[in-house]
């Protein structure tokens, strides 16, 4: 093998999950990054974690030292810093077992195996949290075009709430476009090469400051908000991703209004039973808006014999 003829430094730890997710069959395929922040940070749906000798990274098998590499953050602090000082009893208080709660909770790997309370057995804490309600905190006024790139902010995504308008339950629209999709997986009137997903356990929603998302434009137009699930995640058997439309009247970052067919306004209107929510769909101005909508419905109608119109 001959040595590499040149070296390239990403300009960020975001850049070079770019650059991998982009590969091509060329140079850049295979690069490495910090399991927090991939998993917490910056995640998104078009890389793979690699396993060495078989062992994948997760939590679970860097929490029992299974995961070969791995690294710690240390607390560095003067020699003579007195015994009794703030910054001593700050450390140790962070290596108690109610230290490392706080640290798990936060995301990170705590030093050793430690018992949360977190709701949900065995659930990473980045899926705990208020899956129902949440307000949008991305103001009133609609980003210009060519904005996409603009939410990743020194190698950090913004909060899931600066993708929405002011006041805009968002999590109730994410976590039911996630379930309809799980649905028409689970469907028996899909064919068999269509039913890929492996659920793991019932999917109990993603709370409202969940990290792992994007936004993408496929090329059709629109701006979709894909929200990725790693490895390990609890829900799928591997990784998973879900694309959901985003349109300008529910974020900055939607795709305009006039640039669509129709214009479409969703309203949550309340929980129908703890898996079903209900939303209702507007199309304003457009004699073709109700008539995709109608169309749209008729093939549901088809593929589920209890869909009622």
């Amino acid at each position: 093998m001959q040595p590499p003829s040149e070296w390239l430094a990403a300009g960020n730890m975001g850049a070079i999950i770019e650059k991998i997710s982009a590969y091509d069959n060329a140079e850049g395929a295979i690069g490495y990054s910090v399991f927090y922040y991939v998993n917490n940070m910056y995640g998104n749906s078009r890389f793979k974690l690699l396993g060495i000798d078989g062992v994948k990274p997760t939590r679970d098998t860097i929490m029992r030292g299974e995961y070969p590499l791995e690294d710690y953050y240390y607390a560095v602090i003067r020699k003579d810093t007195p015994t009794d000082s703030p910054v001593r009893k700050l450390i140790d208080w962070l290596l108690t077992d109610d230290g490392q709660i706080l640290s798990s909770r936060a995301g990170y790997i705590p030093l050793r195996p430690i018992e949360v309370d977190q709701n949900v057995e065995g659930m990473d804490p980045i899926y705990v949290g208020e899956v129902d309600f949440s307000s949008g905190t991305g103001g009133t006024e609609a980003m210009p075009k060519g904005s996409l790139n603009d939410v990743v902010v020194k190698g950090v995504r913004k909060p899931l709430s600066d993708i929405f308008y002011d006041g805009f339950n968002y999590i109730q629209y994410i976590n039911s476009a996630i379930v309809n999709e799980i649905n028409l997986h689970e469907s028996p009137y899909l064919i068999d090469s269509y039913i890929e997903m492996e659920i793991k356990r019932s999917f109990s929603g993603i709370p409202n400051d969940y990290p792992n998302y994007e936004l993408i434009d496929y090329g059709d137009g629109r701006t979709y908000i894909v929200i990725n699930f790693p490895v390990g995640n609890p829900f799928f058997n591997g990784q998973e991703s879900f694309s959901i439309p985003l349109t300008s009247d529910i974020s900055p970052y939607g795709t305009w209004i006039d640039e669509l067919d129709f214009s479409v306004k969703y309203n949550y209107d309340g929980d129908l039973s703890s898996w079903t929510k209900l939303f209702t769909l507007q199309a304003e101005e457009s004699a073709a808006a109700a008539q995709e909508l109608n169309s749209q419905a008729e093939l549901l109608k088809q593929m589920v014999s209890y869909f009622k119109i």
